[in-house]
C-alpha cells in the first residue's frame, strides 16, 4: 500500500546538494559571468566620454528675522540647518529652472548628420549656427522634430515634421501663431539655406536630468572634521567639456542671484507691512494727545502723583511690549503657520504680559477717579509715542537693508574647462561585472534548483511511499559512448554491458540486482518480471536487456519481451531478430515459435514488440495475452518484459500478470509530487510496485557508495 510520509526530508533544502548543483553547472555559471562581463564592458566602451568640473561656494550665516535678530538659540539652529537648506535650495527648480531657460537646455539643436543621437549627448556647437532664445510648442508637440530653415542672415522659416510651415519672419523678432508656437532667434551665423533640426523637451524632465547628475557636497576642515566651515562643492559631468563649465557656472550665478532676490523680497515685504502700520499708529497718537490736552484744559490737572506715575510708567511699558509682540506676530504669520515654534513662543509671551497688564489695571482701579482718567490718557499718549518712534526706526533699518542686501551665497571659485575626461575604470568595472555575473548565474541556478527540485535520493520512495529500494545503478561512460555512436551511424548493434564489458567491476550492481531478484522469486511458480518507468529517459530498456543477459549466464532459459509496442527499442540490442513479434502473435498472424529469436547470448531468447497497432491496449487486455504469458512462463525460467511508462494503459495491463513489478527511476528526473500522484493512480488500478531501481546516479552524488562508476540513460 502506498502512503504519504510525514518526514521533512523531501522538502528540506540540502546545502550539500545545492553546492553540488553549482559544481555540476559550473561551466554555465562561468559562461554567464563572461557574458555579463562582455555586455558591461561593451556598454561602458560605447558610452560617451564625460568631463567633470567643480564650483566652490561659501555659505554665510547672516539670517535676520522680520523685526531684527532672533534669539541666540534661534541663530544657532539656523547656522546648523543653513548648509542642508542651501544644498536643497541649489538643487531646487527655483535655481535649475532659470539655468535651463538661460542656456536653452530644453531646446535640442542638431543637424541631419547627428539627429539620431540622444539628447544631452549631441554636439552643442550647433548653437554657433543660430542663437535661439525662445521656442514654445504645445504639449502634444514635445520631443517632436521641427526644421528651422535659415534662408539668409535675416530671415528664417520653421516647419514641422510634415513639412508644414509654422512660422516665418525676421531674425531677432518673436514669432508667434494662434496654435501656440513661438520662436525667437537672436543671431544667425551659418551659411544660407542651412536647415537645423529642433526639438523641444519638457523643462521638468531636463531639470530632473540635471539634478540627477549634479552633486552638492559639504567641504570639511581636515583638522576639525565635525566643524562646519560653510563651504559647498558643486560637481557636474557631461560629454561636452564646454557645456559642463556653462551649466556649473550658471548654477552658481543663478543661486547667488536667487538668494539675494529672496532676501530682498523678504525685506521689502516687511517694509511694506511697517509702512502700512505707521499711518495707523500716527493717527492713534494724535487722537490720544488731543484727548489728554482736552482733559487737562477742563480739569486743570497738569501733573499726577508719584504712585500714579509709577503705575503709569509700568502700564505703558507693558502696553508697548504687547503692541510690539502683536506686530511681530502678525508679520511672522505672513510666512509661517500659527504652529511654528517662534509664533507659539510669542503667543505665550503675549498671554503672560496680558496677565501682568490686568494686575496693573486692578491697582489703577483703586486710585481716585480723576487720577485714573489722567493716568489712562497719559498712558495712551506715552505708549503710542514710543511705538511710533519704534516703527520709524524699523523703517529706516529695513530701507538700509533693502538697498545694501548681500546674498548668503558667495562664489569662491568658478568652474574651469576640464582638460582630461573621467576615467572609465574598465579593470575595476570588469572585475565587478564578472563577479556579479558569476553571482547571478549561481543565484539563477540555485533558484531553478529550489523551484524545480527533483528526486536525487535513492531511498526517497522507501522513506516517503514505503516502496522498497532494491539497488542504485551508477553511471557508465563506456555505454554512453556506444549509445551515441549507434544513434549516429545506425550500422551496428547496441552492446550489452554484461557481455561486452571488459571491467567486471562495472557489472557488480547488475549482479547484485540479479541476486536480489532470484531470491525474491525463489518460491514463485512463474517468474515474470516487468520493468516500467515514469518517463522515457531513465535507462529502463538498457537495464532490462543487461539483466536478461546476466540471468541467461546462469544457464537458465530467459525470454526477453519488448512490451513497449508504441516505442519499442530492444531490437537495437538484437539486430537480427525477425520483424514479427508480440502483436503479430496476438492478432493471429504469427506463431510463438516463429517470432521468438534465439540471440547470440546462450539461453537468452528475444520476442520483439511486433507490428505497430494503435489499439495495443485492446490486444493486451484479452485472454489470449494472458494465456500466452502462462505458456511462456512454463517454457522459460524467467520472463522479463520491457513495459511502457506507468502512465500508459499498456503498462498497467502487463503488470497485472507479473510476479514482480519494478519501477526504474532516474536521478534528478522526477518531481516528488509527480511520483506520488502516478504511484497513487497505479495503486487505485490494482497495480503493486514491488521495488525501485535508482538509475543515472553519478559518482559525486553517491554518498558512501562503494561504486565509483555509473552510466547514462538511454
Amino acid at each position: 500500500m502506498i502512503t504519504q510520509s510525514t518526514q521533512p526530508a523531501a522538502d528540506a533544502i540540502n546545502l550539500h546538494l545545492l553546492y553540488r548543483s553549482l559544481f555540476e553547472n559550473k561551466w554555465r555559471i562561468i559562461i554567464m559571468g563572461f557574458i555579463t562581463l562582455f555586455i558591461t564592458l561593451a556598454y561602458i566602451v560605447l558610452l560617451p566620454t564625460e568631463y567633470k568640473a567643480h564650483v566652490i561656494l561659501q555659505i554665510h550665516h547672516k539670517t535676520l528675522n522680520s523685526l531684527g535678530a532672533l534669539t541666540n538659540a534661534t541663530n544657532q539652529i539656523n547656522e546648523e540647518e543653513s548648509l542642508p537648506m542651501q544644498m536643497a535650495f541649489i538643487r531646487s527648480s527655483l535655481v535649475l529652472g532659470p539655468v535651463v531657460d538661460n542656456l536653452a537646455l530644453d531646446i535640442e539643436t542638431s543637424s541631419y548628420k547627428n539627429s539620431w543621437l540622444p539628447f544631452l549627448l549631441k554636439d552643442h556647437a550647433i548653437h554657433n549656427k543660430a542663437t535661439i532664445r525662445t521656442l514654445q510648442v504645445p504639449m502634444s508637440y514635445l520631443q517632436k522634430p521641427f526644421y528651422l530653415k535659415l534662408i539668409d542672415s535675416h530671415h528664417l522659416q520653421l516647419f514641422d515634421e510634415g513639412n508644414r510651415l509654422l512660422l516665418s519672419g525676421a531674425v531677432g523678432q518673436l514669432l508667434k501663431n494662434d496654435q501656440g508656437f513661438a520662436l525667437q532667434v537672436d543671431k544667425v551665423l551659418s551659411p544660407h539655406e542651412t536647415t537645423i533640426v529642433l526639438k523641444k523637451y519638457s523643462e521638468i524632465a531636463i531639470i530632473n536630468h540635471i539634478r540627477s547628475k549634479l552633486v552638492v557636497t559639504e567641504l570639511s576642515n581636515p583638522s576639525h572634521l565635525n566643524k562646519n566651515i560653510g563651504l559647498l562643492q558643486l560637481s557636474f559631468a557631461h560629454p561636452d567639456p564646454k557645456m559642463v563649465v556653462k551649466i556649473l557656472n550658471q548654477i552658481a550665478i543663478v543661486a547667488e542671484q536667487k538668494d539675494s532676490e529672496l532676501k530682498a523680497l523678504a525685506a521689502n515685504n516687511t517694509l511694506q507691512f511697517l509702512m502700512q502700520q505707521l499711518p495707523i499708529i500716527k493717527s492713534s497718537l494724535r487722537e490720544a494727545e488731543a484727548k489728554l490736552n482736552h482733559y487737562r484744559a477742563i480739569s486743570g490737572k497738569i501733573d499726577i502723583k508719584l504712585q500714579t506715575q509709577y503705575l503709569f510708567n509700568h502700564l505703558a511699558n507693558v502696553d508697548k511690549q504687547l503692541e510690539e509682540i502683536r506686530i511681530k506676530r502678525a508679520n511672522l504669520l505672513q510666512q509661517n503657520t500659527s504652529f511654528h515654534p517662534f509664533i507659539r513662543s510669542l503667543t505665550k509671551e503675549y498671554q503672560e504680559l496680558n496677565k501682568k497688564r490686568r494686575q496693573i489695571l486692578s491697582q489703577i482701579k483703586r486710585l481716585p477717579a480723576a487720577d485714573q482718567v489722567a493716568l489712562n490718557l497719559a498712558r495712551d499718549v506715552e505708549v503710542k509715542s514710543q511705538l511710533y518712534m519704534t516703527l520709524l526706526n524699523k523703517i529706516h533699518f529695513y530701507q538700509v537693508i533693502k538697498n545694501g542686501i548681500v546674498s548668503d551665497i558667495s562664489i569662491l571659485s568658478l568652474a574651469q574647462k576640464p582638460e582630461m575626461p573621467l576615467p572609465k575604470r574598465l579593470p575595476l568595472i570588469g572585475l565587478v561585472s564578472l563577479c556579479m555575473g558569476l553571482l547571478l548565474g549561481g543565484l539563477v541556478n540555485l533558484c531553478w534548483k529550489i523551484l524545480n527540485r527533483r528526486i536525487d535520493d535513492p531511498e526517497w520512495t522507501e522513506h516517503n511511499l514505503q516502496i522498497a529500494h532494491l539497488i542504485t545503478l551508477p553511471y557508465i561512460q563506456e555505454q554512453t559512448v556506444n549509445s551515441k555512436a549507434y544513434l549516429r551511424f545506425k550500422n551496428n548493434r547496441l552492446p550489452l554491458l554484461s557481455i561486452d564489458a571488459k571491467n567486471d567491476a562495472t557489472l557488480e550492481s547488475f549482479r547484485m540486482l540479479r541476486t536480489i531478484l532470484q531470491n525474491k522469486l525463489a518460491t514463485a511458480e512463474q517468474k515474470i518480471i516487468t520493468f516500467t518507468s515514469l518517463s522515457h529517459d531513465v535507462g529502463k530498456t538498457f537495464i532490462t536487456a543487461n539483466l536478461a543477459a546476466l540471468l541467461a549466464l546462469t544457464e537458465q532459459k530467459v525470454l526477453l519481451i519488448d512490451g513497449n509496442i508504441r516505442f519499442g527499442e530492444l531490437r537495437n540490442y538484437f539486430p537480427g531478430a525477425p520483424a514479427q513479434g508480440l502483436t503479430d502473435i496476438l492478432i493471429g498472424q504469427a506463431d510463438l515459435g516463429d517470432a521468438v529469436f534465439k540471440t547470440t547470448v546462450p539461453h537468452l531468447f528475444f520476442l520483439a514488440s511486433g507490428y505497430f497497432v494503435k489499439n495495443s491496449a485492446d490486444l493486451l487486455i484479452t485472454d489470449r495475452f494472458k494465456d500466452l504469458l502462462k505458456n511462456m512462463a512454463k517454457s522459460y525460467k524467467y520472463v522479463l518484459i520491457d513495459s511502457p511508462k506507468l502512465s500508459i494503459t499498456d503498462s498497467v495491463i502487463i503488470a497485472k500478470y507479473a510476479q514482480l513489478n519494478l519501477l526504474v527511476m532516474g536521478a534528478n528526473k522526477h518531481k516528488a509530487k509527480e511520483v506520488a500522484q502516478t504511484l497513487k493512480l497505479a495503486h487505485h488500478t490494482g497495480i503493486m510496485i514491488h521495488g525501485t531501481l535508482f538509475n543515472h546516479l553519478k559518482p559525486q552524488n553517491m554518498s558512501g557508495s562503494a561504486f565509483d562508476f555509473a552510466y547514462e540513460v538511454y
